[in-house]
């Protein structure tokens, strides 16, 4: 059995494992007659670019060829190989942190069309030493977004009308997560992935972007003050709201009101 593998490692220190965000990329072409057994890790991704073989899951067999992907996940036994005169090329990708294990596929995706230019973008971004902990995670969320199926266009209907409507009604603060997902009758799981199919981010990152939003519009416009707009925002209390206010523009919200009615 022989290989070659080019692996890429992030440019990152990874204190913990609280962020779901890629922890590196191989590039792997086997030399003839490869064969390989073990208990996976990490979660990871292959991508079949050439070649043919089978993927062997807790007993359970895969034939995988060219354009196929295989997911390999923490804790199951595996054995794969390569066919005689097929050997294999493949990229891979793996995952730290909390994998969102319910929106991902449970082993072999066929003909999959979207993930090969995510896995391209990967790779160019290793090699220009841009890996940060941001592209770690958004790339990540790319790969996810690409094995997810879409909504039917009905169900996509009905999601965005319910987030505007709950997200235009200025008289109650902007619902959490949770309470969206409860409003239209779904787990989180579901809205997580119907939102990130459909939107290309998590609804939490476009929801705290609704919020920073409102807040903007309510400290320009209105007397309202800051404690109240934090709550109308949906912020858990008005020092968060300062803290996460000061991050994004860089002052306090007071300060940030005052700066704008000078500049008007």
């Amino acid at each position: 059995m022989s290989f070659e593998i080019d692996r890429f490692e992030p440019a990152l220190t990874l204190d913990d494992d609280r962020h779901f965000m890629l922890s590196s990329m191989g590039l792997f072409r086997s030399l003839g007659d490869f064969r390989w057994e073990m208990v996976a890790t990490r979660m990871a991704l292959h991508l079949v670019t050439s070649g043919s073989g089978t993927f062997v899951e807790d007993g359970t067999p895969s034939r995988v060829g060219a354009g196929d992907l295989y997911l390999l996940q923490p804790g199951r036994h595996y054995l794969y190989h390569d066919d005689p005169g097929a050997p294999w090329r493949y990229n891979f990708v793996t995952f730290t942190g909390p994998v969102p294990v319910a929106l991902l596929p449970s082993a072999h995706v066929t003909g999959n069309d979207t993930v090969a230019p995510i896995f391209a973008e990967i790779e160019s971004t290793y090699r220009a030493g841009r890996m940060m902990p941001a592209n770690a995670a958004r790339l990540a969320w790319g790969v996810v977004a690409g094995l997810t199926p879409g909504p039917e266009p009905a169900e996509q209907d009905g999601l965005d009308a319910r987030l505007a409507a709950l997200v235009n009604r200025r008289d109650v603060a902007l619902p959490t997560v949770g309470q969206i997902a409860r409003d239209m009758g779904v787990d989180r799981s579901t809205l997580y992935r119907r939102f990130r199919a459909s939107h290309g981010e998590p609804i939490k990152a476009w929801l705290d972007r609704q919020r920073m939003e409102r807040a903007e519009d309510l400290l320009r416009q209105s007397e309202t003050s800051v404690q109240r707009i934090a709550a109308i925002c949906g912020f858990r209390d008005p020092m968060y709201f300062s803290r996460a206010f000061r991050r994004v523009h860089g002052i306090p919200p007071g300060q940030w009101r005052e700066a704008e009615r000078q500049a008007t």
